[in-house]
């Protein structure tokens, strides 16, 4: 490993119109010692052929198609830095991220993952900002805003060292995307959050992002909230215990939001079940491990939060689930 140089992580999958852009601002970065390893998570729209570029700091590999989680997991076995950062292959950064991030280390320490905030561009034409508090420091902890859900931040803007990425163990291979794994496991390890107060990270939206596949992101959801439980169980300081259960509450609601907005097959699936039909699909078994994790860990509040949005059957469908058998 070479001291103080910055690997940037990009993997990317049928990215050929996005690529080149993300490539080209982690190269406009006001930090000269980096790397960027693109990694082709088994592509066959020949993207990396439009990064084919004479810089000696950009390097491509190729794997087999696994998941977001595997090529991160790939790009951080081939970096060579102090510091890892990622990059999706649809965003791009702005030049002063890195500059920031480096600088929120000092006040930070190295047992830290810093974020910044996020511009996203939505496919209405509309911005949005995230992560970015009118009245707050330009480095600031937000370990407890985080857990709780007031403080989003992009999965991508992450930046820590490579000890401590080993420490907690890295992205998991076997899941899909693996960004709330990680999260979870910086959580129990103690690990703070910090956030650089400014949009230095772009998310560009399209309808071949992740981000419009709920069923891509929320197969790992019944895995996900085992390891949850386990680390929640494991928890023997009263502070991080109280963040994973924050941390485990505020994902669930998300997941079963998604759930509900995206997933037709779950809704039907629901209206059978309360029709005394049995389950039979693995998106249902995803929602019946979201209910009875909720009702072990006492967070039956969090989980009937969203169905102020609701109404008739999905009320009385959930609250069966969650009634202990």
């Amino acid at each position: 490993m070479v001291n103080d140089i910055v690997s940037i992580i990009v993997p990317f999958y049928n990215a050929r119109t996005t690529l080149r852009r993300a490539i080209l601002s982690a190269l406009a970065s006001d930090i000269d010692n980096l790397e960027i390893i693109a990694v082709d998570d088994g592509s066959t729209d020949h993207g990396a052929e439009t990064i084919l570029l004479a810089d000696p700091r950009l390097k491509i590999v190729a794997q087999p198609n696994g998941g977001l989680g595997a090529a991160r997991h790939r790009g951080i076995c081939e970096a060579r830095g102090r510091w890892i950062c990622l990059l999706d292959a649809d965003d791009e950064m702005a030049p002063g991220r890195l500059r920031h991030q480096l600088a929120a280390f000092q006040l930070a320490g190295e047992r830290a993952i810093i974020t910044t905030g996020s511009r996203y561009l939505l496919l209405n034409g509309t911005v949005r900002i995230q992560a970015v508090r009118r009245g707050f420091p330009l480095y600031s902890r937000i370990t407890d805003m985080f857990c709780r859900g007031h403080m989003r931040t992009d999965g991508a803007a992450m930046f820590m060292t490579a000890a401590l990425c080993a420490e907690i163990g890295g992205f998991d291979k076997d899941l899909r995307l693996g960004e709330e794994d990680i999260w979870s496991r910086a959580i129990a390890n103690g690990v703070e959050f910090w956030n650089v107060n400014l949009p230095l990270y772009t998310v560009h939206f399209s309808r071949t992002s992740l981000r419009f596949n709920p069923r891509y992101r929320l197969r790992d959801t019944p895995k996900l909230l085992a390891r949850l439980e386990m680390l929640i169980a494991n928890a023997n300081d009263p502070t991080i215990r109280r963040r994973l259960v924050d941390f485990a509450s505020v994902r669930m609601k998300m997941a079963i939001v998604t759930y509900f907005y995206y997933d037709l097959d779950t809704r039907l699936a629901l209206l059978n079940l309360w029709k005394g039909r049995s389950w039979s699909r693995p998106p249902d078994k995803a929602l019946l491990a979201l209910a009875l994790f909720a009702t072990r860990h006492g967070l039956s509040s969090v989980f009937f939060y969203w169905l102020h949005f609701f109404r008739g059957i999905y009320r009385r469908v959930v609250h069966r689930l969650a009634r202990p058998s």
